[in-house]
């Protein structure tokens, strides 16, 4: 069995390993490269090999929050 693989990015920069996507606009944030540490650290304790170390948390941008996009689809709610 295969690891699952991510898409190809359309652009010639490489996409983070650590990011926020935003699933309304798709834009991508960088964030803290030390979570895959802890993600390492949770995988060994649990006897977990990885082989694809990518970690993406999926929400909703503040622009995207604030309406810049146009109305939030049904049941995203504000915080």
């Amino acid at each position: 069995m295969h690891p699952p693989r991510d898409p190809v990015p359309s652009s010639a920069t490489p996409e983070p390993s650590c990011a926020l996507v935003c699933t309304r606009c798709g834009a991508v944030v960088a964030i803290d490269p030390d979570l895959r540490a802890l993600a390492a650290s949770a995988a060994s304790r649990n006897g977990f090999e990885v082989r694809a170390p990518r970690l993406r948390l999926f929400g909703c941008c503040a622009a995207c929050r604030a309406g810049a996009a146009g109305p939030l689809p049904r049941g995203w709610g504000r915080a």
